[in-house]
């Protein structure tokens, strides 16, 4: 979790604070397109979504690939070094209860310190999940008044915006948004089965 979070600050370093609610975009320069990648290695399986194009003299650029199946990473490149993160992973949801999915999920990728100290809690306004302290653990953790990573792999922190989401009833995914105004726009996913609709995996 900790490197995610460095990554995410160097992406940061090309996007200044912006009000998502005035404008979805980085910068007025960028511009906004519409990509699909295959899912889980299968071609019917089709997630897509809408990414920011920005010029150089703003931001490197970016692109948007799938690897091992089911994690979404953006690449660039800086100074001539390439890089990569990940901002965004995706499983089947199995017909379960979203709430039940993300505990088992997060839970297996949570460490044994953490492990009785994490619940899954419900945004409803945002339709987002989290995997975050109970209150007694958060409290301890704010109390120390400097960033932390809590729950494991898919947990929480507040030193960044991570949060879990139902696309399209039959697909999960858990996504990493970094420090500031992202690349890409977590709302615009779209998953479609072409074989079997409503099913993911």
């Amino acid at each position: 979790m900790r490197r995610l979070l460095l990554a995410a600050g160097l992406l940061a370093l090309a996007a200044p604070a912006q009000a998502q609610d005035e404008n979805p975009l980085p910068d007025p320069s960028c511009k906004a397109e519409q990509q699909t990648v295959t899912l889980f290695g299968k071609a019917e399986q089709k997630l897509t979504f809408t990414h920011h194009v920005c010029p150089p003299s703003f931001a490197p650029a970016m692109t948007f690939a799938i690897k091992n199946g089911d994690t979404l990473f953006v690449q660039w490149s800086l100074d001539n070094q390439p890089a990569e993160m990940p901002v965004a992973k995706f499983w089947p949801l199995n017909g379960e209860r979203p709430s039940a999915r993300i505990k088992a999920l997060a839970e297996a990728e949570t460490s044994a310190e953490d492990k009785g100290r994490c619940v899954v809690q419900m945004n409803f306004a945002e339709g987002t999940y989290s995997w975050t302290p109970e209150v007694s653990y958060l409290e301890d953790l704010l109390k120390l008044d400097e960033p932390f990573a809590a729950c494991g792999t898919y947990g929480d922190s507040n030193d960044a915006i991570q949060f879990w989401k139902v696309i399209d009833t039959g697909l999960i995914g858990y996504f990493w948004m970094g420090q500031d105004v992202p690349f890409f726009d977590p709302e615009s996913f779209e998953f479609v089965n072409e074989k079997n609709p409503g099913k993911a995996g």
